[in-house]
């Protein structure tokens, strides 16, 4: 074939198209491409020069066969979940490599006749490093924690860092990327040495854990990339379109082809067959390079331009520990380990699980050292541990074997809560406290912002339903996909508490027709060990306001909407905390304000009847009143509280039944300016309004 496509970034694989017949495709090359070669024209030239050479070289007569090793890092980055794979799968994806590459896989005798005799040996092999860079043993994987492995891109590249890509291949095994199982670069030496290589999905490495046999063969599609290879149908993101017949992927051997998404072999797409059995093709039975592939493929491996070259020569392979004869010695252990919860209530166990790597472990011994917990130390692999005193606790972990010791450390590691103290049902919530999150006079009253990109949950004075304050997120300038949170403090319920009832004001525009913002609303009462979702907006749903605001959304009164949050199960606990998940995707401002917490007790209860119960006006003025029904003879209590939880009046009667209304100023004659809660109580129905002075 004649044309190569100028394309530095490898096409996406979609998880279920490359190996599936129903499931849609994505692709981002064209558009990668284009700006990357708009930042930086040179990567155009440098791979024109190296399709001149490797037209050269298809034409040498005395090309070489020689065995070319490659050294080989895969770096998983992870949240210790199912993405942190084992190195017995990493392992079992170099098998599949090695027989891909060298066309010992047994599947080869399954080809289709008219291509088996140009199904070809590419005479390379990959090997796991056996020297990091600076000459330390290694068994060639790196783990690293990151919540950038969902969704992942380049960014993720630099949580843990390329090893030189002179010396090895590097790969990075993620949880997901997004719209794709992988992608890779094609060669250029000037495509940043921080990026070259090969980012994919840990279900499409190797064919065991969380791998499999329809899926192992991702790899080698990216790899055949990552050495200049094309798809069959050439200069096209988009197989099956009838146009692709009149474009190609620069090798003489593979037919042209529309390119195929289904095993159809007999394919005659571009009026000859079609090798729909081609690796670098999407159906999901390929099993072959051809002769013309091979050629290619070890030309980028041997031309300067490409930048690779030096991967596969002897100094390389003897300063890697790749090269033929070498024995490696025993490395020391990397000590890590997770734990079962991150969250727990005093008193509660978790279980801690050994996690460490890069090295012999058969004969290795385990110390634990738990801070705060009981036991406190521990020689066993995977030790249960309780914890009975609330408290932010720290745990070590030493791992010896017979080279030496590693350690790791995890600081504030576990958090346990007493779940008896923080704030007290009926609870409303304001942001009125300039600290916040903080709470300076009690930390049980404190809130958690969990930041997961530049704008977080904050608090301003620019909105309010009521007060002087309330919480946003500018949901625009974050990453699309950050996830941003904010948990309030521990709320206690009385013990009989009969039914509990949430609810909020939220404020949100969208800032374009495609915003799709995501706020998702989530309680506990296990002190965080688990959430469970209650509520969940997105998008147009979420909006508060018809209006698209393209500027800064900054609420009217108007614009606010009270939401009610389904309690379930939740309504008989004795305590919870809530948890605002949002997650940006291009929209504006969203703001929060007025959480409530109202709770029915079973004191004095007329047939679950909640009586009737209004303040007005808010803010306060002289005539603000006290509106509220009285079912049955009752002790009716109002008592008002300044933030602090200092108490500034109570009002206290036994009534009869009826309608009352009396003025706020029979509690207190004389109210400070600023914001108050008023804590009503009728019947054993309780319920608490926020109240603003602002004279």
């Amino acid at each position: 074939m004649k044309n190569l496509i100028f394309c530095t970034l490898a096409i996406f694989l979609s998880i279920n198209l490359l190996y599936s017949q129903n499931e849609g495709f994505s692709c981002s090359s064209a558009e990668r491409n284009r700006i990357l070669e708009e930042n930086n024209p040179l990567i155009k030239a440098d791979r024109e020069k190296l399709e001149i050479e490797t037209q050269n070289h298809l034409n040498n007569p005395n090309k070489s066969d020689v065995l070319h090793i490659v050294p080989i890092v895969f770096h998983i980055i992870h949240k210790y979940g199912s993405e942190n794979i084992s190195k017995a799968q990493i392992e079992d994806q170099v098998r599949i490599l090695n027989e891909d590459f060298r066309k010992l896989n047994n599947d080869t005798s399954s080809i289709v006749a008219a291509f088996k005799s140009i199904a070809a040996d590419s005479k390379v092999e990959f090997r796991l490093a056996k020297k990091d860079p600076n000459g330390n043993c290694t068994e060639g994987i790196t783990r690293v924690y990151s919540l950038l492995t969902d969704d992942a891109d380049d960014d993720a590249k630099y949580e843990d860092p390329a090893w030189p890509r002179n010396k090895y291949l590097n790969v990075w095994v993620v949880k997901s990327v997004s719209g794709a199982a992988g992608y890779a670069y094609y060669p250029s030496t000037w495509t940043s040495a921080e990026i070259d290589g090969i980012i994919i999905n840990h279900q499409y490495i190797g064919s065991i854990g969380t791998g499999s046999t329809t899926r192992s063969r991702a790899l080698t599609h990216e790899i055949g990339h990552y050495l200049n290879l094309s798809h069959p149908w050439g200069n096209s993101n988009d197989p099956g379109l009838a146009d692709n017949c009149n474009d190609d992927d620069g090798v003489s051997d593979t037919p042209n082809t529309i390119g195929w998404t289904t095993c159809t072999l007999a394919g005659t797409s571009c009026g000859s067959l079609d090798n729909v059995q081609n690796f670098m093709e999407y159906s999901y039975c390929t099993k072959m390079y051809t002769t013309g592939q091979k050629d290619r493929l070890r030309t980028a491996l041997e031309s300067t331009t490409a930048s690779r070259s030096s991967l596969w020569q002897t100094s390389n392979l003897i300063a890697t520990g790749t090269n033929d004869g070498y024995v490696p010695t025993a490395c020391t252990p990397i000590a890590d380990f997770s734990i079962s919860h991150e969250n727990i209530c005093n008193g509660n166990v978790v279980q801690y699980s050994d996690l460490s790597y890069n090295g012999d472990l058969s004969q290795a011994t385990w110390l634990w050292t738990f801070q705060g917990g009981t036991p406190a130390t521990s020689t066993e692999l995977n030790p249960t541990v309780t914890y009975v005193n609330a408290g932010n606790f720290n745990t070590t972990l030493s791992v010896t074997n017979q080279t030496g010791t590693g350690q790791a450390t995890k600081n504030s590691i576990l958090s346990v809560f007493d779940k008896s103290l923080g704030e007290q049902a009926p609870f409303n919530y304001g942001f009125e406290n300039s600290s916040f999150p903080n709470n300076t006079i009690d930390a049980n009253k404190s809130w958690e912002v969990i930041q997961g990109d530049l704008y977080p949950f904050q608090r301003t004075t620019s909105a309010f339903t009521s007060g002087s304050a309330s919480v946003r997120i500018r949901n625009y300038g974050n990453v699309d996909g950050t996830l941003n949170s904010l948990i309030s403090p521990n709320i206690v319920m009385p013990q009989n508490t009969v039914s509990v009832s949430l609810t909020f004001k939220v404020a949100y525009a969208k800032k374009t027709t495609t915003s799709a913002d995501n706020l998702k609303v989530y309680l506990t009462s296990d002190c965080g060990k688990t959430w469970s979702l209650r509520y969940s907006r997105s998008g147009t749903t979420l909006s508060s306001t018809a209006s698209i605001i393209s500027g800064t959304f900054v609420p009217t009164s108007t614009q606010w909407r009270e939401e009610t949050v389904s309690m379930g199960s939740f309504a008989d606990s004795t305590n919870l905390k809530i948890k605002f998940d949002m997650t940006s995707n291009g929209g504006n401002y969203l703001y929060i304000d007025d959480i409530n917490i109202s709770i029915v007790t079973s004191d004095n209860l007329l047939e679950n009847h909640e009586p009737y119960i209004d303040v007005f006006p808010n803010p306060i003025t002289e005539n603000t009143k006290i509106s509220y029904s009285v079912y049955k003879n009752s002790d009716v209590q109002f008592s008002l509280t300044d933030l602090t939880g200092r108490t500034l009046g109570v009002y206290s009667e036994e009534q009869t039944v009826g309608n009352y209304t009396f003025n706020l100023n029979e509690i207190v004659t004389e109210i400070p300016n600023g914001v108050y809660i008023l804590t009503t109580n009728i019947s054993g129905f309780k319920k608490s309004f926020r109240l603003t002075n602002a004279k």
